[in-house]
């Protein structure tokens, strides 16, 4: 969230000084050494005190920079001013709360440095600046002096404990608590756009108690930062003072969500056990109890900033003993699944479909525990077996069990009614999918109790990728690869998968319909895959597009003999 305003390091403001070899202020070099005979030797002969180096630097920079009292002190009394700024904004009060340097900070202030000056266009203050570096006597000597403990910077509304609290020092951020720090402050809202790392629009202050209606960053308390953070000492002490527990961010996390979401299981059961609310949806409508079902088999996601290691089961089992929903209508999919690849994307209706969708035996189980609803299917009519069987899913990006343990799922489902036909609004039903992922051991499983080899899904537009539209397609065109989930419809065809089914539908004298042109080609472009002549048939043939299926032959290619193609 803060990338845009890194802490400058201290060398790094000094490093187009030193690199120039011409400097126009001798009296800075001196001071830059450290040579304090040659500093006082030309203070006695009259040099300018606040003479520059070429970057703007002068001598009180240096002193404070090398925390050297002595030249500081010679250098205030010939009249330094003490809030000069380099080119890069940089003050010697900035500097000394770098250094914790609290003789220098107190001197400094002595000097005519105000306690609340602003150190950049940004409006820090050197409280601000101690906090977020954690110089603990710095801060109290700031305090000591007048500085404002609740002061906001003008860009994103943070306060010092704000600071302390994201950067973890929880030692300093109790001292600011035990000098009035406001526990509920609030930094401002960030539109979208900066999300993304531009600029963006100008942050807005955000409303204390308001419930956010999109999706945004900032609004945060520092409870919000510590819970981000997974700092539970620092969450601990916000707690015991007062910090409001359900605050609500930006984006419609509470502490406790954010918790969960960011992976800190630990800090997340404490703010359960003093009483958070477990049930508050995000603005995207997820609870804590879907992220940290979402969190137990998390993807893998280049975008992602951590690494998830920690099992968040107990934490699981203690959010359905406090009341959470298992049934919570979802009708969402997580943002980190959207768009990948061009891979369509399931939609969760629930938490145990979440489960479903990773083959998590365990977790299916300790939901249907404590209630959860097998039937409910999402806003397409998708369904946990649907899930299960791998709809939505996309090797090598998406984490899940193995198929045996995929399998379990399903057998589960099944055992508790699932419907092995059920189709989703775009007809797809269990066996495509399954077939898909060329599990014959669920292929096997989901005929053997039901499941109709000679279904059709409703057929679907392109998106003008491949032109025309393709008719419908039979749970064998899956295995096949001319249905296909994969990202950017990629072709992979399921041999084994393709052997069982052509058998099975043989068995049952089921017979394949798809026309030659889909099966060769996907779609025919302008051509109507069930009324492609032999001519036109010849050259989607030339055209060599797709993949030839031993043994599998289209409804076209068993047309009358005049009609064949020679």
């Amino acid at each position: 969230m803060w990338n845009r305003r890194q802490l400058v390091c201290g060398v790094a403001i000094f490093s187009a000084a030193t690199s120039v070899g011409a400097s126009a202020s001798e009296l800075a070099d001196a001071a830059m050494t450290g040579s304090r005979e040659r500093v006082a030797t030309l203070l006695q002969q009259g040099s300018d005190v606040d003479a520059r180096q070429i970057d703007g630097t002068t001598a009180l920079h240096w002193a404070v920079r090398r925390d050297d009292i002595d030249i500081i002190e010679m250098l205030l009394r010939a009249g330094a001013d003490p809030t000069v700024s380099n080119q890069a904004e940089v003050t010697p009060i900035q500097l000394a709360t770098i250094n914790g340097s609290t003789p220098v900070i107190t001197r400094l202030l002595a000097a005519g440095v105000r306690p609340n000056t602003a150190l950049n266009r940004h409006g820090d203050t050197p409280l601000m600046m101690a906090a977020r570096t954690g110089r603990i006597d710095a801060v109290q000597a700031l305090l000591n002096n007048g500085a404002d403990v609740n002061a906001k910077e003008t860009w994103g509304g943070t306060t010092a404990l704000m600071w302390a609290v994201a950067e973890h020092h929880t030692d300093a951020a109790k001292l600011l608590v035990d000098h009035g720090a406001d526990v509920d402050a609030r930094s401002r809202i960030y539109p979208v756009a900066d999300a993304a790392g531009s600029e963006g629009p100008e942050p807005e202050d955000a409303a204390p108690d308001a419930v956010p209606v999109g999706y945004s960053n900032g609004g945060f308390t520092a409870l919000l930062f510590a819970a981000r953070e997974g700092d539970l000492t620092s969450t601990r002490l916000l707690v015991d003072s007062g910090a409001n527990l359900n605050a609500i961010a930006s984006d419609g996390k509470t502490p406790l969500g954010l918790s969960i979401y960011n992976g800190n299981y630990e800090l997340a059961s404490f703010l359960l056990d003093r009483g958070a609310r477990h049930d508050h949806p995000d603005a995207e409508g997820f609870t804590p109890l879907f992220w940290a079902v979402d969190r137990r088999n998390m993807e893998w996601n280049a975008g992602f900033p951590w690494t998830v290691t920690a099992d968040p089961l107990p934490l699981i089992r203690q959010l359905l003993e406090a009341g959470a929903d298992p049934n919570r209508f979802i009708n969402k999919t997580p943002r980190s699944r959207r768009n990948f690849g061009g891979s369509p994307r399931i939609v969760f209706a629930t938490a145990v479909m979440r489960a479903a969708y990773s083959a998590d035996l365990e977790l299916v189980q300790l939901l249907l525990e404590y209630g959860a609803d097998t039937s409910i299917k999402s806003s397409e009519n998708e369904t946990p077996l649907l899930a299960a069987a791998g709809h939505g899913w996309i090797d090598g990006y998406s984490q899940g069990k193995s198929f045996p343990e995929r399998l379990a799922v399903i057998r589960l489902l099944v055992e508790l009614g699932a419907d092995v036909n059920w189709a989703d609004d775009a007809g797809i039903t269990p066996l495509m999918v399954a077939a898909n992922m060329g599990d014959t051991d669920i292929i096997q499983y989901l005929v053997d109790n039901g499941a109709d080899l000679g279904a059709h899904d409703l057929g679907k537009k392109n998106d003008g990728a491949f032109g025309g539209s393709i008719e419908p397609l039979m749970p064998i065109d899956y295995a096949i690869g001319v249905g296909t989930f994969r990202p950017n419809n990629a072709i992979v065809i399921m041999d084994d998968a393709v052997a069982l089914m052509t058998r099975l539908m043989a068995d049952r004298n089921i017979k394949h319909t798809t026309s030659e042109c889909t099966l060769r080609a996907f779609t025919c472009g302008d051509v109507d895959p069930m009324a492609a002549t032999p001519t036109e048939i010849e050259r989607l043939r030339a055209i060599q597009i797709g993949h030839q299926v031993d043994g599998i032959v289209g409804g076209l290619g068993v047309q009358e003999e005049e009609n064949e193609p020679r």
